[in-house]
């Protein structure tokens, strides 16, 4: 890994990172959806990995991301041990991240929410739609051109009720 001292190791950061990249690519181009389940090690390496699997989950809905996070010594017969992380996996399906805290998956399984949250109501105005002086609200959105800033700006046009001229996008 990154931190691992051992040469080379930033590279294979960033191959694995490619790999996975071109892996969502080609998941998305076939117009597949589903979920794919990310196996990374409770350690520095694969970071890079995981962290470009939260950015496909915020820009491809059509996927869905579960992280399984295991010990490394459990990586060296990881095709071996396929059949367990997706056995896991399938145990927790609302859950986005799984540290598993020893060799065989069968012992303490850590999420970062124990309990699940409600979904966000939609119904709730949030944003205001008028200003103080009661003219309409105009709101300035930076970055609003990608996938999470299209998603916010349906939001406002949809559950928040704003009007199109009240939004001003820029790249």
């Amino acid at each position: 890994g990154v931190l691992s001292g051992r040469a080379g190791a930033i590279n294979d950061e960033v191959r694995q990172c490619w790999r996975f990249a071109q892996l969502i690519r080609r998941l998305l181009e076939a117009g597949l959806a589903g979920r794919v389940v990310v196996v990374c090690p409770v350690a520095a390496s694969g970071a890079m990995v995981s962290g470009a699997s939260k950015a496909v989950a915020m820009e491809a809905g059509e996927l869905r991301i579960q992280r399984v996070f295991v010990p490394n010594f459990w990586l060296r017969d990881s095709r071996g041990n396929a059949a367990a992380v997706v056995s896991l996996a399938d145990s927790f399906p609302d859950e986005t991240d799984l540290w598993a805290e020893d060799e065989g998956l069968q012992r303490r399984i850590y999420t970062p929410r124990i309990e699940p949250m409600l979904a966000p109501s939609s119904k709730l105005q949030c944003v205001p739609k008028a200003g103080l002086d009661g003219e309409p609200a105009v709101y300035v959105l930076t970055g609003a051109t990608g996938g999470l800033g299209s998603a916010v700006v349906a939001w406002l046009l949809r559950d928040q009720g704003l009007a199109p001229e009240q939004l001003v996008l820029l790249r």
